[in-house]
């Protein structure tokens, strides 16, 4: 019964919505196959020891986990028709994506003025690694965001578009994978930061 209902599930799936769902699954699979490395090297080198995990890591993930808070609230305001208020929580989560992305690169700077470099230890290079692949999944979901806001702005212009917009299972659809992509995102870095705190610490 349970093979029979995933295989329905599959079946009933949008085309759209299974492309996301593979993508986060290989996604998962890399960072999986890129952490265990890194777990590795920690227990055979032994932590690197740093002053302090870098100020803008911990910002960042405080920048992350309010993008998120925000984001609970999108399918609740879409299905209320409140298109400016929607417009304007996309707006926030997409600054809070810029200034993740920035919090890491400054991060980055940090590292190097303790002397962590991409070329040095195992750990660190693995550390460059994970959280720039990190980033580059961030970009992708800023992408994703912004044509979340273009569509909304072209439909505001036209009164009968913006309620066909509020009631179609397919707008509902992309926003609620947003918001899967986006909690995909927070676990992975929430996951990194542990260990990078266990590691660097």
């Amino acid at each position: 019964m349970k093979k029979e209902n995933l295989v329905k599930r599959s079946e009933d799936m949008h085309p759209y919505q299974m492309l996301v769902y593979l993508a986060m699954g290989s996604s998962g699979l890399i960072f999986i196959f890129l952490t265990l490395p890194f777990i590795l090297s920690v227990l055979s080198a032994g932590p690197v020891h740093l002053t302090k995990l870098p100020v803008f890591f911990w910002i960042s993930t405080v920048v992350l986990l309010a993008g998120s808070m925000s984001a609970h609230w999108l399918i609740n305001i879409l299905r209320h028709g409140k298109l400016p208020e929607l417009q304007q929580v996309l707006y926030i989560l997409l600054g809070t994506c810029v200034l993740f992305v920035t919090f890491q690169f400054c991060g980055w700077c940090e590292l190097g003025m303790e002397g962590i470099y991409r070329s040095g230890l195992p750990t660190s290079s693995y550390l460059y690694l994970l959280t720039g692949i990190h980033v580059l999944h961030i970009l992708g979901l800023m992408l994703f965001l912004s044509k979340l806001i273009v569509d909304v702005h072209q439909v505001r212009k036209d009164p009968i578009k913006e309620l066909i917009f509020e009631t179609n299972p397919y707008v509902i659809m992309k926003f609620r994978l947003f918001k899967h992509i986006l909690l995909f995102v927070d676990i992975v870095w929430i996951v990194f930061f542990l260990l990078f705190m266990l590691a660097f610490g």
